[in-house]
């Protein structure tokens, strides 16, 4: 079965940011088995590996210089992974220049002990930025009800 094909993975026992079922980020049959899991992981995230990111070269280049070459490993920008949100949030506090994308659908709601769902929102994943989500205590937003035709549809995943 075509990749194209498959239906979204939900864990229903865990929740995401907005306290709804999990969504799986990736495949765990390309995952290499030579990473720490409390670092980085493939499949769902976890709430040790709790933040859904499309990794970056700069996030590659700033995880190298803190002692975890990813790439070394086999892991690549544009790849989707879950990752450590204290290692995410200290990329982010060094201000590197590009910063991977978080996928909120399938973002761990333990990314919420250490980064704001102000901060995470910030750094949505493209396919995310502008869909309306219920968030736990706010009302939802009142904004446009209609969007331009250039909002509406998305890009082929990536194989």
């Amino acid at each position: 079965m075509s990749s194209k094909n498959e239906q979204t993975k939900l864990d229903v026992a865990q929740k995401n940011v907005f306290h709804k079922p999990l969504i799986e980020l990736s495949s765990t049959q390309s995952a290499s088995t030579d990473l720490p899991a409390t670092t980085i992981k493939t499949g769902f995230c976890t709430d040790s590996a709790p933040i859904a990111a499309t990794l970056t070269n700069a996030f590659l280049d700033f995880s190298a210089k803190s002692g975890l070459d990813l790439r070394q490993k086999g892991v690549g920008p544009g790849e989707r992974w879950c990752i450590e949100a204290a290692r995410w949030k200290d990329a982010m506090d060094s201000k590197i220049e590009d910063m991977p994308r978080v996928k909120l659908d399938s973002t761990h709601v333990k990314a919420l002990d250490s980064v704001g769902m102000d901060v995470l929102q910030k750094f949505q994943a493209g396919q995310e930025l502008g869909k309306a989500h219920e968030v736990p205590g706010k009302s939802p937003s009142l904004g446009k009800v209609a969007r331009e035709s250039s909002q509406i549809g998305g890009k082929e995943p990536k194989a």
